[in-house]
């Protein structure tokens, strides 16, 4: 691919039209003028110049348009996720480039996720990350890991909504459409909030016997497999959607990134979400929905000279006020 051609894919991804491009600065849509030798364009109301990836999330970048898009085929050909080294070898380029280069690919996808309200057949479950804590050296130094005060302070889970496809002539089977949260616990108060806030009511919810979810059953249809006993339930219950999700969210944490710290964990688990949305979609296809959200994110806050000291501040883990909840009886 020329230096041309890639231009002209940033371009019509961008904007939808390789002749028509849209002023970051002012946002006039119209034919600029394309000035070759800088290949940029300049604005004819505000007159200010532009590139192809001028306010994007690629604004400033250094690599080459064609690097950025092997990078993001790499990305999409790892179906368990890609650590920065790994990348930082096909691309032979600086640890400290792929790491960004990952991160703003991840920060996209999350920025540009589907939030529309799920409804049909759901799935519900949660697992927990940052429990484990490497115990000490010496017997008489070990503590006993069951008590709160010893547990790991980083410990949270991750909560993930999975809709089901709705049942076809194709046959096509699985879930459609995911998302997750990353919350403290598996308590009763923020996942119920939680998924008020992203069901609609009248949909069909399938959750495990945790006590977290005992009262949605006075807001919609639930249906409860316990695990202890079985994995589905002669009715046909069960969370094999959800617990693919998990399976292969380990995979990545455990086997691809070994290192990662908890406010980045949002973007780790919506990278698996997004990957089991379209793991029956062709390469071409993820990589151009994948450059088109980049594309579509403006310049990123957390990942702009992060080398030089930009750190991400906030936690990922989603701060839910306390509430009192009615009994499933009251409804």
């Amino acid at each position: 691919m020329s230096d041309d051609v890639a231009r002209e894919t940033f371009a019509e991804l961008r904007w939808g039209d390789k002749l028509v491009q849209t002023c970051p600065h002012c946002g006039v849509i119209r034919a600029h003028r394309y000035v070759k030798l800088q290949k940029r364009w300049r604005c004819k109301e505000c007159y200010q110049p532009f590139s192809v990836t001028s306010g994007s999330v690629f604004h400033g970048h250094k690599l080459p348009l064609q690097t950025i898009i092997a990078g993001i085929l790499i990305y999409a050909n790892a179906v368990k996720g890609l650590s920065a080294l790994q990348l930082s070898r096909e691309l032979d380029v600086q640890y400290k480039t792929a790491f960004v280069l990952l991160h703003k690919i991840r920060e996209s996808l999350w920025k540009t996720q589907n939030t529309t309200p799920f409804e049909g057949d759901v799935e519900i479950d949660a697992a927990h990350v940052h429990r484990y804590m490497r115990p000490k050296n010496k017997k008489a130094d070990r503590v006993d890991r069951r008590l709160e005060e010893n547990q790991n302070k980083m410990k949270c889970i991750v909560l993930v909504i999975r809709q089901r496809c709705p049942a076809q002539d194709d046959g096509e089977e699985g879930a459609m459409r995911t998302r997750i949260f990353v919350l403290k616990s598996e308590n009763e108060n923020d996942i119920r909030a939680v998924v008020e806030a992203n069901v609609k009511r009248g949909s069909r919810i399938f959750t495990d016997e945790a006590s977290g979810y005992a009262s949605l059953g006075a807001l919609y249809p639930h249906e409860v497999v316990c695990h202890e006993a079985e994995y589905q339930s002669d009715s046909g219950a069960n969370q094999n959607q959800a617990e693919s999700y998990f399976a292969r969210l380990r995979r990545m944490l455990m086997g691809q990134i070994h290192q990662y710290v908890r406010k980045h964990l949002d973007v780790y688990a919506n990278e698996i979400a997004f990957r089991e949305d379209w793991r029956r979609k062709s390469n071409r296809t993820f990589v151009m929905d994948a450059l088109q959200k980049c594309l579509q994110c403006a310049r990123s806050r957390d990942w702009a000279k992060y080398w030089q000291g930009n750190k991400r501040r906030h936690d990922s883990v989603m701060n839910i006020p306390a509430r009192t909840l009615a009994s499933p009886a009251a409804g």
